[in-house]
């Protein structure tokens, strides 16, 4: 009890329903446009820098170097953006962001595996499943969901981490009484 006398009221938690399969693709389109961008950025640098000191020693510099140089940057593109806004480029312009499956703000942990796990072979198939979830999603315990759309709020503690359908990606409805 507050002083009034009253029970404190406690914030709403805001539960959103899980982004869509067609917002998760058109997320990772415009996420690989960035990376592969700023790779032909540093490619660009890199070769002009080169050739000066010697065209073939660029041409074997360049594939080299420019798979390990898209893995660091998406990488780091991925990691920075999803632990400090919890969205990346493709999530802004899609009114989508990176939650735990608590709905809350994803831990260091959560966003270095769900960084991680994004470069496994064939990771990218795992969205083909009947839930829509990928493996970077489940290995980390995270999700990402539709801003977009309308809130559930849920004001008692009990109620703050209801349970998700993942079918629908939407709240079971909890029942008192």
């Amino acid at each position: 009890m507050n002083s009034s006398g009253s029970h404190p009221t406690s914030i709403p938690n805001p539960v959103y329903p899980r982004a869509s399969g067609e917002k998760r693709l058109l997320n990772f389109f415009i996420d690989f446009t960035v990376c592969s961008a700023l790779t032909l950025g540093l490619e660009v640098g890199a070769h002009l820098f080169a050739s000066s000191f010697n065209a073939i020693w660029s041409g074997a510099f360049l594939a080299t170097w420019s798979p390990l140089a898209l893995v660091l940057i998406a990488f780091t593109y991925y990691f920075v953006m999803e632990l400090l806004a919890r969205r990346t480029l493709g999530k802004i312009l899609t009114n989508t962001l990176v939650e735990s499956i608590e709905g809350t703000k994803p831990s260091l942990a959560q966003i270095n595996i769900r960084t991680l796990a994004r470069f496994i072979p064939f990771e990218l198939f795992t969205f083909l499943g009947p839930t829509g979830e990928g493996l970077h999603d489940a290995l980390s315990n995270t999700r990402v969901v539709d801003t977009s759309k309308p809130a559930v709020f849920f004001k008692s503690k009990e109620c703050s981490s209801p349970k998700i359908n993942p079918a629908e990606g939407k709240p079971i409805p909890i029942r008192r009484g």
